[in-house]
């Protein structure tokens, strides 16, 4: 039997964790309850990927083969990595798909869409109280929020990617 009898294929599993936060404070600025434009430049953190990669063939006389590759588990580190805030409306606060480029893992494979977005999808816009803004005695608000993702890809690679993200937003009153 020749290879030329045999389908070959590819797949891969995997599980991506992105830690970051912002290098520093930023300062942001309300306007009527409305967010300024601002991009916060200086985010760092790490992203660890595990998983693994299975070569298949499966020949015309019937033979079957799976190959497992175990992966290493890998961390990587960035840092001035940005994302941008700007405001929709009156106490919304819209945030923006983080960029960073991190190297791409052969082990496990990745999918195109999660080397363009190594950090996932941004949440939805935030909504923030205009009373709260409002409130000189506010001092600090918290916002979080989520995103999540499932793309489902057809042939010939037919697979599912699931991705979910979880944002933590810590707003400061100043004394300026």
């Amino acid at each position: 039997m020749s290879a030329l009898d045999c389908e070959r294929s590819q797949r891969a599993v995997g599980l991506r964790t992105a830690v970051f936060r912002s290098g520093r404070a930023m300062l942001v600025r309300f306007v009527g309850s409305r967010l300024q434009p601002v991009v916060l430049r200086d985010l760092r953190g790490t992203v660890r990927l595990a998983g693994a990669n299975t070569a298949n063939e499966v020949c015309a006389s019937g033979g079957e083969t799976h190959t497992p590759e175990p992966c290493s588990t890998t961390t990587r580190s960035f840092h001035g990595a940005r994302v941008s805030f700007r405001s929709f409306g009156p106490g919304s606060i819209a945030v923006g798909t983080p960029r960073v480029t991190l190297r791409r893992s052969r082990c496990p494979s990745e999918p195109d869409e999660i080397v363009a977005f190594p950090l996932g999808p941004a949440p939805g816009p935030l909504h923030v109280s205009q009373a709260l803004l409002a409130d000189p005695r506010t001092k600090r608000i918290t916002l979080t929020a989520g995103a999540s993702r499932i793309k489902r890809y057809g042939e010939p690679e037919a697979g599912i990617v699931r991705v979910r993200t979880s944002w933590k937003l810590t707003l400061v009153r100043t004394g300026r």
